[in-house]
């Protein structure tokens, strides 16, 4: 695991290279129906607090802004957070780490939280459930996104060469994957990067049957899953159960004490 200043900030040079290009992903259709799930599962109130952990450049912030909604939004990447707070101006964008910020935060104050490409990349995945199940209201939902452990980008790609061809005349169609190709060849260029901290253990791909005995053990209820992103990442809905005291810590909480 890479602990030492010098590889921290080896890892955070590496990310805010990545958000350099990551901004023009959204232009991708596996992303915007990624996102179109993402919407749809929050099943956002109408008032509350909405939080975006690992915020990025911001596109899935926006699925999260509302008129009567406070939402906060975080990421350690200085360069994600110049096109995040572009993108959504009203949005509480704060250059913070995840887990950082939940411990900071009163129990059950939350109304949703939502993480799309986060938790493989937390050193402490578990604790970060256990964090959110903390902060979260009592019927409040945790939705994300993760990457599966056999994530191959190349079929990501794939799968936008078709939508393209499918969506379009011939032209416009072959333009657009002449550019899809030139964004997927920097990006694949980073994602070798970050497949190494994986084989270092600073990041961790989890199956889904992971994810979810993880979720359980912190208490949610799981609400729905199912693959995404070209099936290239698990998709889950998890739930804080209604009718349990602000102060519930979750099951193994529990029975630790």
């Amino acid at each position: 695991m890479v602990t030492s200043v010098h590889g921290r900030q080896q890892i955070a040079r590496l990310w805010n290279t990545y958000m350099r290009v990551y901004d023009r992903l959204g232009r991708s259709v596996e992303y915007r129906r990624m996102q179109a799930s993402v919407k749809l599962a929050l099943e956002l109130p109408s008032r509350g607090l909405c939080v975006d952990l690992g915020c990025g450049t911001g596109y899935s912030t926006l699925n999260l802004v509302g008129e009567n909604r406070s939402v906060v939004a975080v990421d350690t990447s200085p360069e994600a957070l110049v096109h995040a707070r572009a993108k959504a101006p009203k949005v509480d964008f704060r250059q913070q780490d995840a887990l950082e910020f939940l411990q900071g935060t009163q129990n059950a104050t939350v109304d949703r939280v939502l993480a799309v490409n986060v938790l493989y990349a937390m050193h402490d995945g578990e604790e970060l459930l256990r964090q959110i199940y903390r902060v979260l209201r009592p019927g409040g939902l945790f939705v994300f996104a993760d990457p599966i452990p056999s994530m191959d980008p190349k079929r990501v790609l794939f799968a936008n060469y078709r939508w393209r061809w499918k969506e379009n005349n011939f032209a416009k169609a072959f333009a657009l994957i002449v550019a899809d190709t030139w964004l997927a060849a920097r990006i694949l260029m980073i994602n070798r990067e970050i497949l190494k901290l994986v084989g270092t253990g600073s990041y961790r791909f989890r199956s889904l049957e992971e994810h979810i005995q993880n979720a359980e053990e912190a208490g949610f209820k799981v609400r729905s899953f199912g693959p995404v992103y070209a099936a290239q990442a698990n998709f889950i809905v998890l739930e804080k159960p209604a009718g349990f005291g602000p102060d519930l810590v979750g099951a193994r909480g529990r029975d630790a004490a």
